[in-house]
């Protein structure tokens, strides 16, 4: 089954408790834990990390986004050494891996990505390059690229970022993607990801390579994960 994962809002404590319940209780493979999700995700308390790791299931993969700044995803080497700083700290509180970009200006910054990739790597961390990757403007070199770097996974709508579109009109990108990655890395495929596109997307691009799912304002209620959604979404996805 292809497998499900479950972005939640890691700001107040309280509800990242309620939502990793809810993806975890839904059938989550995996929850991706970010903080100030109105400024598309930054790096949560790793606090919240080590209490989330407590009262989940230890097959329940927990992804940790390391994005220290709002606003666009260039890091300079004081970010970088702020990342791999949060990195420790997230290794520590029981995460299994990590979410980060870095570009410049419209493609890969190979300097920071090799510093980011080598400090998960030796953390024993699985990687996402996250969604960075649609603001590149090559994405054929960029899989190849990461492919190379060894990162594990990497998120994408096939939309460039900042225009509207779901994962539903990112198809054709979304394809060549899969094509060019040869189940190198996995594409989770993320942007307006709810069972009215669930179908769509998984028959179109299921039988390309190694893909998955990610979600997250489909499966809200009152801003927390509802079980219930998780388990609609679960319920579109073919066994």
């Amino acid at each position: 089954m292809i497998p499900l994962e479950i972005c939640i809002d890691c700001t107040d404590l309280h509800s990242a408790l309620a939502s990793a319940r809810a993806a975890s209780e839904g059938g989550a493979s995996r929850i991706e834990c970010c903080a100030s999700m109105s400024e598309d995700g930054l790096t949560p308390d790793s606090q919240v990390i080590a209490t989330i790791r407590d009262i989940v299931p230890p097959d329940l993969l927990i992804l940790a986004m390391i994005r220290p700044n709002p606003g666009n995803f260039e890091v300079e080497k004081p970010d970088i050494k702020r990342m791999i700083a949060s990195m420790d700290k997230m290794t520590r509180a029981g995460a299994d891996g990590v979410v980060f970009g870095c570009i410049r200006g419209d493609e890969i910054d190979q300097p920071a990505l090799r510093a980011l990739t080598s400090a998960a790597d030796s953390l024993g961390l699985e990687t996402t390059f996250h969604r960075a990757f649609d603001a590149l403007i090559d994405p054929v070199l960029a899989c190849n690229l990461l492919a190379d770097a060894g990162i594990d996974r990497i998120l994408s709508s096939g939309i460039p970022w900042g225009q509207p579109g779901s994962a539903v009109d990112g198809i054709p990108v979304l394809t060549e993607v899969l094509n060019t990655l040869e189940d190198r890395i996995e594409l989770v495929v993320g942007g307006g990801i709810g069972q009215e596109t669930i179908p769509i997307v998984v028959e179109a691009l299921a039988d390309l390579g190694m893909m998955s799912l990610h979600a997250y304002s489909s499966v809200l209620t009152n801003g927390v994960t509802d079980e219930h959604k998780v388990r609609g979404l679960l319920a579109q996805i073919p066994t």
